[in-house]
Parts: structure tokens; C-alpha cells; sequence
């Protein structure tokens, strides 16, 4: 595996308010690196650091050993694909439509896509499975089906890097295992470097190969396979609250929340 991104001592504030302190951590072709932590721990403002969209107040981020203060929009969204958190479709694209305006990083001014573009939106749609829906109305479609277009349009980016800010968002327990599962196998395919912040210990545990725990201070508190990393004393601290930690199936941790 190559190094494909790294990210070295960033820095990141909201005036006077710290979110990222320090931040530094590298990411190997095909690996998928889940980040836990608290709501306010500044996961999607590092997302938005590494898409280039925050331009942190120190340190450096490097796409294939290339800084990425010295590419262009266009440079960055042919390496890099986000899936944000929250879509609102504002018009019924059909998911063809929608799915092609991820090539728009390898389209000129005013031009518009080509059968070359379209048969890449078939394929991704075909690996993903969701042929089915082309020519439906975007918004027509439900919340899961909704998450794995946005993902196809993201893939049709071809991008080596893809981010991806709670995909389980507003998912019920199927679909996130279901999307999850895809995007995994898609690492795996296409040898893609993904990165995803996620709520569920459990999900993080079965899906990524490393898990990257940020403090609500804006700093890394573990980083490891996640067997290493989601321990008792790691999720109590993380989160504050007490758990319980039991073993399941190759290895994998299942944490239960106590409630008092």
C-alpha cells in the first residue's frame, strides 16, 4: 500500500474557539479509517480541512506528497470525494442526471457530459446496485436509496479519496449495515482511501480496518486497528459515560451502554 494522504500538526479555529488542536495522521491506498468521538469534537470541520474548504491556521495537508494549497478546485475534487452529511434535493433530477454531475471535475466551461461520462454512472450504479432507480425522480426515492446515490455521485468523481460524514444518518439498522457493507467492498475494488466519521462504536468496529477516537478538545486520543483502540477505558473517556465491552465474532468489540 502507498501513502495517499497525511495530514501533519493542523491547526483549526473558529475565532477564539480551538476545534482542531494538532491533528496528524497518515492513510494507505484501500484503507478505511472510521473517526469516533463526541458531537462538537470537530469531525466535519476536519472534513472540511481536508477537502480543502477550511484552510487551517497551521500546519499542512499533502495529497500524494503534493500540498493541497497548490491545487485547484478542480485538482482537489479529482482526488478528493465528499459525501456530506445532509442532502435537500431543491429540484426531481432523475439518479442518472443526478449520479453524472459528479464528472463535472473533468468537464470544461459549459460543456456537457459525453457517453463516456454516462457509461461510468452506469457502471458505479451497477456495482452499487441501484440500476433500477436511473430514471427515477431523485427525490422520489427513499432515505437509504438516497444515501447510496449521493455515494455514486461521489464515486463518479473516480477520486482515490473518499469522505464520507455519517453516512448512517436518519438510516434504520438495515440500510446502515447495507450501505456500509457497499462501501467497504468498494474499498476493497477500486483500493480507495475512506474516511468516515460515525457515531456507532459497533459500526466502526466491523467496518474499519482503523479507528481515529477525537477528544472534544480537538485532539487525537487513540489511533489503531480496532480491537487496540475501543477499549473500556478509550469509550468511557471518549464519551463519558460508562460501557460494557464483550467480544463477538473475529475479534470484533461489541460495546453496550450503561444507563443509569
Amino acid at each position: 500500500m502507498s501513502c495517499k494522504y497525511s495530514t501533519n500538526d493542523i491547526h483549526f479555529s473558529y475565532g477564539s474557539h480551538c476545534v482542531l488542536n494538532g491533528i496528524s495522521f497518515s492513510a494507505n491506498s484501500g484503507e478505511i479509517i472510521a473517526f469516533l468521538g463526541p458531537n462538537g469534537a470537530g469531525k466535519t470541520t476536519l472534513f472540511n480541512c481536508i477537502i480543502g474548504l477550511f484552510k487551517p491556521s497551521f500546519g499542512s495537508i499533502l495529497i500524494d506528497g503534493v500540498d493541497i494549497n497548490l491545487l485547484s478546485r478542480k485538482e482537489i475534487a479529482r482526488k478528493i470525494a465528499f459525501v456530506p452529511q445532509n442532502h435537500s434535493p431543491s429540484f426531481p433530477y432523475s439518479v442518472k442526471d443526478f449520479i453524472v454531475m459528479g464528472r463535472a471535475p473533468y468537464l470544461s466551461t459549459f460543456s456537457s457530459p459525453k457517453d463516456i461520462d454516462y457509461n461510468i454512472v452506469y457502471e458505479i450504479a451497477e456495482n452499487i446496485g441501484i440500476t433500477k432507480h436511473l430514471d427515477k425522480a431523485y427525490t422520489n426515492l427513499s432515505g437509504g436509496e438516497m444515501r447510496l446515490v449521493i455515494i455514486a455521485r461521489a464515486l463518479a468523481q473516480q477520486a482515490d479519496i473518499l469522505i464520507l460524514d455519517e453516512p448512517n444518518l436518519h438510516l434504520d439498522y438495515k440500510n446502515q449495515a447495507q450501505i456500509l457493507e457497499k462501501v467497504k467492498v468498494l474499498a476493497r475494488q477500486k483500493n480507495l482511501v475512506i474516511f468516515m466519521s460515525i457515531h456507532d462504536p459497533n459500526m466502526a468496529s466491523f467496518f474499519a480496518d482503523r479507528i481515529i477516537m477525537l477528544s472534544n478538545k480537538g485532539k487525537i486520543m487513540a489511533d489503531g486497528l480496532p480491537d487496540k483502540v475501543l477499549t473500556k477505558e478509550n469509550i468511557e473517556k471518549l464519551y463519558q459515560m460508562e460501557v460494557e465491552i464483550m467480544e463477538g465474532r473475529n475479534r470484533m468489540k461489541i460495546v453496550i451502554p450503561l444507563i443509569h
